[in-house]
C-alpha cells in the first residue's frame, strides 16, 4: 500500500500545472542625450535633450540621433518584446565633426500600473566613431547599461529579456554585440525591448486530483485482491 500511496503523490505531483493570473501594466518612457563631459564633441555637435545633432548645423546635411518620449498604454501581462526605448539614427556625411566621442543615453521609466513605483533611471554610456568616410558610422557599448535597468518591484510582474532590437534599415544598418552601423546616408532605428510575465505559481487541476483520487482507489482495491488471493493459494 505505501508503494501505491507514493505512486499516487508522484503522479499528482506531475499533474501539477504552471498558471499565472494577468496583470495590467502601464509606464511612461522618456530619454534624453547627455554629455558625460562639456565639450566631448567639440566640433559642430549640438543637443536638445531628445535630438543630438552631429554636423555643421543646423543645415540639412546633419546627423542626428533621436529619442522619443511616451506612455505604453495599459497592456497585460504576457507581452513579449514590448518597447521600453527607441533611438533613430539618421546618418549623413557631415563634415567637420569628431571622428569619436562619448554619449550618455538616458532612459527614464515610470510605472504607475500595476502599482506606482519611483521612476528609474538608467545611462547608457555610448561610444560614437565616426571615421572618413566611405564606410559608414558606428555607436558602441549600447548593451553595457541594460543591468542597469530595475529591477522593479511590480506586483504579480517579472520583467526580463530586455535586449536591443533593429526595426529598421536592416538592409544596410546592423546590430551586433552591442554594436550598432550605420553607413553613410541610410536612416535605421533601434527599439529597446523587454518581455512582462506574471510569475508562475503550480497549482493542480481539479479534473487531475478527481482522476488520481479514483486512480489511487483502484490500486487500493487492486492490492487488496491480491492480498487475499495470496492467502487463498497458501
Amino acid at each position: 500500500m505505501k508503494k501505491v500511496f507514493l505512486l499516487g503523490a508522484a503522479a499528482f505531483a506531475l499533474l501539477s500545472v504552471s498558471v499565472a493570473q494577468a496583470a495590467v501594466v502601464q509606464f511612461q518612457s522618456n530619454a534624453s542625450w547627455v554629455e558625460p563631459n562639456s565639450g566631448d564633441c567639440s566640433t559642430g555637435c549640438s543637443n536638445n535633450g531628445n535630438t543630438y545633432q552631429i554636423g555643421n548645423g543646423p543645415g540639412n546635411n546633419d546627423s542626428t540621433l533621436s529619442t522619443i518620449d511616451f506612455n505604453s498604454g495599459a497592456f497585460s501581462t504576457d507581452a513579449n518584446d514590448r518597447v521600453i526605448g527607441q533611438i533613430t539614427w539618421v546618418n549623413r556625411a557631415t563634415t567637420t565633426t569628431d571622428s569619436f566621442f562619448n554619449l550618455i543615453y538616458r532612459l527614464t521609466l515610470d510605472f504607475s500600473q500595476p502599482n506606482n513605483l519611483a521612476a528609474d533611471t538608467t545611462d547608457f554610456l555610448l561610444s560614437v566613431s565616426q571615421p572618413t568616410n566611405p564606410p559608414g558610422d558606428q555607436v558602441g557599448q549600447l548593451n553595457v547599461g541594460i543591468p542597469g535597468i530595475g529591477p522593479f518591484n511590480l506586483t504579480g510582474v517579472v520583467i526580463s529579456d530586455i535586449h536591443w532590437v533593429l526595426v529598421n534599415g536592416s538592409g544596410a544598418s546592423t546590430f551586433n554585440n552591442g554594436i550598432w552601423f550605420n553607413p553613410e546616408n541610410n536612416t535605421a532605428t533601434l527599439q529597446l525591448v523587454a518581455d512582462f510575465r506574471a510569475p508562475a505559481t503550480a497549482v493542480p487541476e481539479p479534473a487531475s486530483i478527481a482522476l488520481f483520487g479514483a486512480a489511487l482507489l483502484g490500486f487500493g482495491g487492486l492490492s487488496r485482491r491480491r492480498r487475499n488471493g495470496g492467502q487463498t493459494a497458501a
